[in-house]
C-alpha cells in the first residue's frame, strides 16, 4: 500500500487537525493541494467527480481502497487505524460530546470570518458567544491531561487545532483561560508534534481562504 493521500485547499481549514492526527500517528502520507483562486478548477471540474468518493468534498483521503470525505469522519478513521481512538463508553460519551461542541462554536465562527457585509458586529457576537463557551472546556481540562483523561487521543487534536484558531483570531480567549493555554502547551511539546513544527513538512498557511475577512495565519 502507498502513501495515505490527503486532499484539501492549500490553506489551514479543516485538513489542519487531520495533517496533526497524521503526523502524531506517525503515518506516512502526501498531499494534494488545490489553489483556492487560481487553480479551484481543477477540483471543482476536475478530480471532484472522478475520484469515486461517496460525497465529493474537500477535505478527503485516499488510504489503499479506503476513499472519504467529512473531515470529522476521516479522523475517526485514521484513529481507529493508529489507536488514537476513545475505548471505555467514559472516553467515547466525553469525547463524542467536547468533539461536537468544540465543532459548533467553529461552524459558528467560519460564518464570521467570512462575513464580508457586517464583519465587525458578527465578530462582536461571535466573541460574546466564545467568552460564554470556552470557559466549559476550560473546566474539563482542569483535571483532565488529556480530554478524556490521561490517554492522548484523536479529539485532543480537534480541541487543539480549534484554540488554535481560536487564539489567532483573538488571543484573550485563550490568555484568560490558564488550562486551555496549558493544554496547547502539552500538544506542542509531544516529540512527533514537536518535530513536525520544526520540520520542512510544516509549511506556514491561512487559517481561512483568501476571500474571506478574517484570514488569520499559523
Amino acid at each position: 500500500m502507498g502513501k495515505l493521500v490527503l486532499g484539501y485547499w492549500n490553506i489551514h481549514g479543516l485538513a489542519s487537525p487531520i495533517r496533526f492526527l497524521l503526523e502524531l500517528a506517525g503515518a506516512e502520507y502526501e498531499e494534494e493541494l488545490y489553489n483556492t483562486i487560481e487553480k479551484k478548477d481543477e477540483w471543482f471540474e476536475g478530480k471532484k467527480e472522478s475520484l469515486g468518493l461517496l460525497y465529493p468534498n474537500l477535505p478527503y483521503i485516499v488510504d489503499g481502497d479506503v476513499k472519504m470525505t467529512e473531515h470529522l469522519a476521516i479522523m475517526r478513521y485514521i484513529a481507529r487505524k493508529y489507536n488514537l481512538a476513545p475505548t471505555t463508553e467514559q472516553e467515547i460519551i466525553v469525547s463524542d460530546q467536547t468533539e461536537s461542541f468544540v465543532f459548533d462554536i467553529r461552524f459558528r465562527f467560519y460564518r464570521t470570518a467570512y462575513n464580508t457585509d457586517n464583519y465587525e458586529a458578527s465578530k462582536v457576537e461571535f466573541l460574546e458567544l466564545a467568552n460564554k463557551k470556552l470557559p466549559y472546556l476550560n473546566n474539563l481540562l482542569a483535571n483532565n491531561e488529556y480530554v478524556v483523561g490521561d490517554r492522548l487521543t484523536y479529539v485532543d487534536v480537534v480541541v487543539y487545532d480549534f484554540l488554535l484558531l481560536m487564539r489567532a483570531f483573538e488571543p484573550e480567549l485563550i490568555s484568560k483561560n490558564a488550562n486551555l493555554a496549558r493544554f496547547i502547551d502539552t500538544i506542542q511539546k509531544l516529540p512527533k508534534m514537536n518535530d513536525y513544527m520544526n520540520s520542512n513538512r510544516w509549511v506556514k498557511r491561512t487559517f481561512c481562504a483568501p476571500f474571506a475577512t478574517f484570514k488569520g495565519s499559523m
